[in-house]
């Protein structure tokens, strides 16, 4: 396994990234990753990012509304996951 991955330099010019389009899109379909998931992220980090941390009154948040966030929060984490294993290993790919 090869040490030297790149990506991890700051400041110059890093390599072309060894997951095609067409590879993203195909994690995105595995994962039927859809624009509401996109949409529930935003909707939860401006919920987040206009609170303060000792607040935890989300009254204007349903169930249904929380359980997308995290269902599409799931998603992102398991693609991060995905794309960042690429490196150490793409003969799996």
């Amino acid at each position: 396994m090869s040490t030297d991955i790149s990506g991890y330099t700051y400041d110059t010019a890093l390599a072309t990234s060894p997951v095609s389009l067409d590879d993203l899109n195909l994690l995105l379909a595995t994962l039927l990753w859809t624009d509401d998931d996109a949409a529930a992220l935003a909707r939860a980090g401006a919920d987040h990012a206009d609170t303060d941390h000792a607040d935890t009154d989300h009254a204007d948040i349903d169930h249904a509304d929380i359980d997308a966030m995290h269902t599409a929060w799931f998603k992102a984490v398991t693609l991060t996951v995905a794309l960042w294993s690429q490196p150490y290993d793409p003969t799996r790919w």
